[in-house]
């Protein structure tokens, strides 16, 4: 459930020449049962706290948030910035912190004793979760005495410190979702990168660089099956 540096099943449909995509179709591992029980099942109101911006981490970073909109009509994500009056509300929150070297961001969902779940506990994270904190790193490094980011010292031709934090925040959202990091061999040929057997997704864990160009910077279509499969 973490962004570390280091997409399931649709069918094709053939009308004539032209290939038609039957979206809902998924793969049960690669995705977590269960549903968030506070917010209505997949309603989703994340609060932006102060701690997660920097120079790199910008409101408009956290426009993205609800990038999974429109894909299923189960599925609504909003996006919030923090005032006292929100606090106190049931909405999931988005935090910075300094996770350490190799992690961009982490999604740690919580039980109804506001106990977080051992991510490592795949039955446990089957289950209903009762609010969501999605952990985005902070960290800053020093580099011939200038200052950046964890994004920026990472980043590749591949992957722009921008679209870097971009994608963090649809990857960690789309975890919230209950979308998990995809298996090899889980995609048919049209979602499939050619030099591997994942299938090119934005739920890919790690970063786009030469080597692992099916990790996606957007959402793709393997990532839309899973959600409708998951939703609707």
């Amino acid at each position: 459930m973490q962004l570390r540096f280091c997409v399931t099943t649709c069918m094709a449909l053939m009308c004539s020449s032209t290939p038609v995509y039957a979206v809902s179709y998924g793969h049960e591992e690669c995705v977590w049962h269960g549903v968030l029980v506070n917010n209505k099942q997949s309603n989703y109101k994340f609060v932006v706290y102060p701690s997660a911006f920097n120079s790199t981490l910008t409101y408009s970073t956290y426009s993205y948030i609800t990038s999974w909109n429109n894909i299923s009509d189960n599925v609504h994500t909003q996006k919030l910035f923090y005032s006292p009056d929100l606090q106190n509300q049931n909405y999931e929150r988005i935090e910075g912190c300094d996770l350490g070297d190799n992690i961009l961001g982490r999604m740690i969902p919580y039980d109804c004793s506001n106990q977080p779940f051992d991510e490592n506990t795949n039955p446990i994270l089957n289950s209903n979760w009762y609010r969501v904190v999605i952990k985005v790193n902070t960290r800053q490094y020093n580099y011939s005495n200038s200052y950046q980011t964890i994004f920026s010292y990472y980043s590749t031709p591949y992957c722009t410190p921008a679209q870097l934090a971009n994608s963090t925040i649809i990857h960690e959202v789309g975890h919230a979702l209950k979308l998990k990091h995809p298996k090899k061999d889980c995609s048919l040929f049209y979602h499939m990168h050619n030099f591997n057997d994942y299938p090119s997704s934005i739920m890919n864990e790690g970063i786009r660089d030469a080597s692992t160009l099916y990790i996606s910077n957007t959402i793709t279509i393997h990532d839309e099956c899973e959600l409708k499969f998951k939703w609707d």
